[in-house]
């Protein structure tokens, strides 16, 4: 029985020096056993490391106007999911109006696969969505088609009398939608050499397919009894011109007008109508 007590205790002494025991003072997984304090009770130990890996906070911003989000590894198995989700409201101006514009977007990508490593190509759904508050220009055409075709080039604004003079329209609609259900973004840069990265999405975020939906339908009456004249103008969006159109609909008196298909006056939309195509949109992603 004593043979075989030291045979037991020589072998224990041999995987104690060949590190197969936990040495005096550690558990047996071999991590360190929590201090006691000098009354005897044990104190806490936080540990800082993530089964899932590292997550990262994301910031989207658009003209500088943030929203946030996030890319973070769910679990072990479902790889690594980038979300954004947000609405800012900006000043803009369209045909020389102020007036506001509200974006809103959301991005839900993932990447799968068995990896702690959070860069590499993501896919899923992204939508943009911008609408213009078109209330400002509805009340600015009037004024705007007065000060240019009545300061003479057509008549005289200040002999405008009576109540017939008014504009007759339907509320303006400038709206724009960018969305994919299988839209590819390459993250890069992150991991144990670099915690954070910024990139540009302006030119990536373009390849969205667009659908657009523009409505201008202005009639605008300008009537000057002395004189015995009426100038009639319609103000409409040409959508493959990209441009708000002005054109004399009908005029009623003793003049010889010409009423030329071509328009009076013509806006420019383009800016408007490719808005991501003109908007600086910045990602930054960083570790918590």
């Amino acid at each position: 029985m004593v043979k075989r007590l030291s045979a037991l205790a020589m072998v224990a002494c041999l995987l104690l020096l060949t590190g197969c025991l936990p040495a005096p003072g550690t558990g047996i997984s071999g991590l360190a056993l929590a201090p006691k304090t000098e009354g005897g009770m044990t104190e806490t130990v936080q540990s800082n490391f993530h089964l899932n890996g590292t997550a990262y906070v994301a910031t989207l911003s658009v003209n500088g106007l943030p929203m946030e989000g996030s890319l973070a590894r769910l679990d072990a198995s479902t790889g690594w999911r980038f979300q954004i989700q947000g609405k800012q409201t900006e000043e803009a101006e369209l045909a020389g109006v102020p007036l506001k514009r509200t974006w809103e977007i959301s991005l839900d990508l993932a990447k799968t696969g068995l990896t702690v490593d959070p860069n590499g190509i993501y896919r899923g759904k992204a939508s943009i969505s911008l609408h213009y508050d078109m209330e400002p220009f509805d009340k600015a055409v009037f004024e705007i088609a007065k000060d240019l075709r009545g300061n003479g080039t057509d008549f005289d604004y200040t002999k405008i009398k009576g109540w017939f003079s008014h504009d007759e329209y339907a509320p303006s609609k400038l709206d724009q939608r960018w969305e994919s259900e299988d839209f590819p973004l390459y993250i890069g840069g992150l991991g144990e050499a670099g915690a954070s990265v910024v990139k540009t999405l302006g030119h990536t975020l373009s390849y969205l397919p667009q659908e657009r939906n523009l409505h201008l339908s202005h009639k605008l009456f300008y009537d000057m009894p002395q004189n015995g004249e009426t100038y009639i103008y319609t103000m409409q969006a040409d959508e493959s011109e990209e441009a708000a159109l002005l054109r004399l609909y009908q005029y009623k008196g003793k003049a010889k007008k010409s009423l030329s298909a071509k328009p009076v006056e013509q806006f420019d939309l383009s800016e408007a109508l490719n808005a991501l195509d003109n908007t600086y949109i910045l990602l930054a992603i960083s570790a918590k």
